[in-house]
């Protein structure tokens, strides 16, 4: 019996007319990395073999199933209505963080390209994405000529970056499976999640930063609460080597708690070191609001 991603490979193989793909494209449609379609591939194979399907296999080309005389057959076997790829959901999800996390604009022509459907479908893809975003007061523009881009404020967009990251599913074998962690309170899955959408020099520095403002203020955060701040953090550093500032006009709306505002210096101060930046003062404010919120959940865990 097929596994469920080699029986994905097939249906996306069978409904592509005969042309071919690269485990690259396939990998990106799955959401899984091109070393597991790599894997799932033999299994294809020996599964092609046994049925006398065509399937052909090019360097640099990609892989192509020859339907020929078995191609009803086969679309009554795989078809296409039952792809679990391709969902809206997971095209508005790409769509954000794509928009979000890129500097050059993108166009309907090249997302359709990505994703494998037409234009009209990531228009009405993109109509979707800007009502799920409206409570973030965040928008999707499409301009005529130029392209699309997401707009909104910084400190939104980095918190919708965290939401749809999470949205993101890892393969068990994609999992982090060294035994040594950064810390104990962060779970293998939740760290190799993080490895992967922020790289782990980034992440094990960030653990490292928070861990010394723990020694410093001479108080633990609990396993939630760190994971929250590990995450966050490590989604700022990335908006930040990106030069995606927060505005100036938030720091004059909020009032500081003096004390956590110094954890925020000290955190500051650590992350420059151990990043070799020089951060601007105000992202104080970004961390600031983490660790106030920190705080607020570790209050919670105690009264408990």
């Amino acid at each position: 019996m097929l596994s469920k991603y080699a029986s994905e490979i097939i249906k996306i193989l069978v409904h592509q007319d005969d042309k071919f793909i690269t485990n690259a494209q396939i990998a990106k449609m799955l959401n899984v990395s091109e070393r597991s379609v790599s894997s799932y591939m033999n299994e294809v194979a020996q599964y092609c073999e046994e049925r006398n399907y065509h399937l052909i296999r090019k360097r640099g080309k990609g892989i192509c199933l020859r339907l020929g005389v078995h191609k009803e057959e086969l679309e009554q076997e795989f078809p296409e209505k039952n792809l679990c790829i391709e969902t809206r959901e997971y095209r508005i999800s790409y769509i954000i963080r794509t928009l979000i996390e890129s500097k050059e604009l993108y166009t309907a022509a090249l997302f359709a390209d990505e994703l494998f459907v037409s234009k009209a479908t990531i228009r009405t893809d993109i109509e979707k994405a800007n009502q799920s975003l409206e409570a973030d007061h965040i928008k999707i523009y499409q301009t005529t000529g130029k392209g699309i881009e997401i707009k909104g404020k910084e400190f939104d967009l980095r918190r919708v970056l965290v939401r749809e990251n999470r949205k993101i599913v890892m393969e068990k074998e994609d999992r982090i499976t060294d035994e040594t962690f950064a810390d104990y309170r962060i779970e293998p899955e939740f760290y190799g999640r993080l490895v992967i959408q922020y790289r782990k020099k980034n992440v094990d520095k960030v653990i490292y930063c928070v861990q010394r403002l723990e020694r410093k203020i001479a108080s633990q955060m609990n396993d939630y609460t760190f994971c929250m701040a590990v995450e966050y953090i490590s989604n700022q550093i990335k908006r930040l080597k990106k030069e995606c500032y927060l505005e100036e006009n938030m720091i004059n709306r909020l009032g500081l708690v003096d004390e956590i505002t110094e954890w925020a210096d000290y955190l500051i101060n650590y992350l420059n070191h151990e990043f070799k930046m020089n951060i601007d003062p105000r992202e104080g404010l970004y961390l600031y609001i983490l660790l106030l919120a920190v705080e607020v959940q570790n209050s919670f865990w105690q009264e408990k």
